[in-house]
This record gives C-alpha cells, structure tokens and sequence, in this order.
C-alpha cells in the first residue's frame, strides 16, 4: 500500500507539472510530449497492473499455504486422537451387593477397601459395592476412585485442580479415596467404602497405555450410577506425544483378605 500511495503521489505531481508546461507549449510541440509522457503513464499503469496481480497471487498463495497447514494439523490431530481413542479401555461402573463367599462366582479378582482392617464389619455380606468392570482389552493404570455423600456440586467442581497424586493425598479427599495400581483387561474389582450406602457423586481417574490422563464423573441415580459425558477430562496430551506425571505419592489401597 505505501507503493501505491508513492506512486498515486508521484502521477498527481506529473499530472500537475504537465498542465503547467502544456500551458506554456506551442501547439506544434503538444505531440512530441503528449508521446512522451503517454509512454511514462502507461509504463506507470502497466507497473501498477503486474504489482496489484503480484499481491493478489501472494495474498491468495499465502491463505493457501495457511489452508494447507490447518489441514495437516487437523489430520495429524485426528490421526493422534484415533491412537488415543484406542489405547482407552471400556469400563462398567455400577452398585453392587456382594457376598466375599461368591466372589469367585462373581468373577471379582478382589476386593479393596478405606476401611483400617480393625475396622472392617465382621461380614461384609450385604455392603454395597463400587464395582469396576474393564470389559476391553486394555489396562487401566494408577487408578484412584473418588466418592462423595453429598450431592453438593463442589466435588465435582474442585476435583478439576488435582493433576497429581501427591496434591490429592494432600486435600480431604484423599480419605474418601481407593488407589489401585492396575485393573487389568477383562478384570473386575470391587471396592467398598466406608459409607457405602450413601455414596451419591463418583470421580474415577485413571491413566491409559498411551499416558492419557481420563477424569470420568458418574452420578447417584435410582440407586444407580450414572455417567456424565459432559464432564469428562482428558489431559496431558502434547503436542509432541510425551506426558509427564507426578505419582510419586501413589499408594495402592490395600486389599481385603480372602477371609472376608
């Protein structure tokens, strides 16, 4: 543009210095300058024709070039997003009873609990479970389970700051927390919490083979837990494939004895 604006100037001081010197002309002299600077104006149009052309092809070059990029990022991002989609296992998340004598017949591998071993009940016949069955063929890694008995939108809220299992183990959360290092594919655990009847708000937290970390809430209702997709998290995803987190701190919760 400041071309442009060089060149308008500099035909607006021409036009004007021609109109005062054919002024001053005899008429037989018109044709031999009128020649002249009829040659300069068009040379001056013909520049200003190749540079608006020039600009056009770069403008359009580069939106192109812009296009292009958008493109191959977002099939890079589906392509890295088809790679995650695929290392996430498939859970069922439910309330269950169970009887410890029928485990085996339950297909429950074992059973964990926040309960101090002085503290279990006698029978645990009749408890109401938190039962995570990983129907896939993927593991899920460093899993922690989060229940709340309340029906306060805080426990959904505040969870969202917690990116470690240090800064977990840190917050009163953590007492109403289950740890487990690894539910395999195909396997289904149970786990019993301390109010187990009145559980109403659970966060499940877990990280995939391909160091994805998913956050998935599920919700009390009709004494049923109920998945809420909206509020799903899905975190540490780089831009250059790498993860980083801090479990340090990550403790599993210890197991129940085949006694109980």
């Amino acid at each position: 543009m400041g071309i442009v604006r060089s060149i308008s100037f500099f035909g607006i001081v021409c036009i004007t210095y021609l109109l005062s010197l054919f002024a001053n002309l005899n008429s037989p002299d018109w044709d031999g300058w009128l020649g002249f600077f009829g040659s300069i104006f068009g040379s001056i149009i013909a520049i200003l024709g190749v540079y608006w052309q020039v600009s056009v092809q770069a403008k359009k070059a580069k939106e192109d070039a812009k296009q292009q990029q958008d493109l191959l990022r977002k099939q890079l991002n589906n392509e890295k997003e088809n790679q995650y989609r695929q290392a996430r296992p498939f859970f069922i998340v439910s309330k269950e009873l169970i009887d410890p004598q029928e485990r085996n017949k339950e297909s429950i591998s074992c059973i964990y609990s926040t309960f101090y071993r002085s503290e279990v009940p006698y029978s645990i016949l009749g408890l109401t479970h938190i039962v995570i069955n990983n129907v896939s063929k993927r593991d899920m890694y460093a899993v922690k389970v989060l229940v709340s008995t309340s029906t306060d939108d805080n426990f959904k809220q505040e969870f969202q700051k917690y990116s470690s299992a240090a800064a977990l183990k840190s917050d009163e959360f953590y007492k109403s927390c289950i740890s487990i290092d690894k539910i395999a594919a195909n396997e289904k655990v149970g786990l019993l919490f301390d109010h187990y009847n009145e559980i109403e708000q659970v966060w499940i937290w877990y990280i995939t083979e391909m160091r994805e970390s998913i956050k998935l809430y599920f919700e009390n209702e009709n004494g049923g837990l109920i998945y809420r997709p909206d509020e799903k998290r899905l975190e540490n995803q780089q831009k250059d494939g790498s993860a980083n987190y801090d479990l340090s701190d990550f403790e599993e919760t210890n197991r129940l004895s085949d006694e109980y």
